[in-house]
């Protein structure tokens, strides 16, 4: 079966709304089954209400490159964490204290060079660490000056051969519209596949419906993330509600 993620996107030390990538945008969540925004109150209610596991959690500030809004200790796990990570310089400073059951989520969006993946790669293991594929419209959203090639098959075999084993595929450009999953997810995985690139396969990005989860399920992703449909109720039966 596959697994479903449910996405927490902070920014200033609450939980906000995705808006299409449009993060100025973001307003704290209302909830119908959580009182308040704050990221632990959320995350526990979730947990509470739905039969999840994994938690996929992204720190917007340090994404946009300020102070990082809440440190991961205490939200649970199992959990992904999106830190906004960016050089190697970050990594000598977590090393250390990184938490167990906490898998760091590279982006592209902000990784600054290949060499800062493997690092990561080393330091963490492929087993503790998530590769974050953006792309808005199909084409990569790398960091600005990274040395990143400008086609996603590229990046994915870049990847693939720095020891990468945990992708996921994530449209910024559809997060919380609710439009349904971009058209080129399921022929994008086919062409990786294709190339014989092994890895376990995520995808997120404006899923709105129980009715994708059998297609993606069938060309070969392992998960699908949900934020904004989860929100609404759109998998509470799904999900046992």
């Amino acid at each position: 079966m596959i697994r479903i993620i449910p996405v927490i996107d902070i920014r200033g030390g609450q939980v906000v709304a995705a808006e299409g990538g449009q993060r100025w945008r973001y307003r704290p969540v209302e909830l119908a089954w959580c009182a308040r925004s704050e990221p632990v109150a959320v995350v526990e209610a979730m947990r509470r209400r739905y039969r999840v596991d994994t938690v996929y959690v992204a720190d917007l500030d340090a994404i946009e490159g300020r102070r990082a809004a809440i440190d991961p200790t205490g939200l649970g796990r199992p959990l992904w964490f999106d830190a906004g990570v960016r050089t190697i310089d970050q990594l000598r400073d977590w090393e250390k204290a990184w938490p167990e059951g906490v898998t760091l989520v590279a982006g592209l969006e902000t990784l600054a060079c290949q060499a800062a993946l493997g690092e990561l790669t080393r330091r963490f293991g492929p087993d503790r660490l998530v590769l974050s594929l953006d792309l808005r419209g199909g084409r990569p959203v790398a960091a600005a000056g990274s040395d990143w090639p400008s086609e996603p098959l590229a990046i994915v075999r870049a990847a693939v051969a720095l020891g990468i084993r945990q992708i996921l595929v994530l449209d910024l450009g559809a997060v919380g519209r609710g439009g349904g999953l971009a058209c080129w997810a399921v022929p994008l995985l086919e062409r990786f596949r294709g190339a014989g690139l092994a890895a376990e396969w995520f995808v997120g990005g404006g899923l709105h419906s129980v009715a994708e989860i059998e297609p993606l399920e069938a060309a070969g992703y392992a998960g699908v993330l949900v934020g904004s449909a989860l929100r609404r109720g759109d998998f509470d039966s799904l999900l046992g509600r």
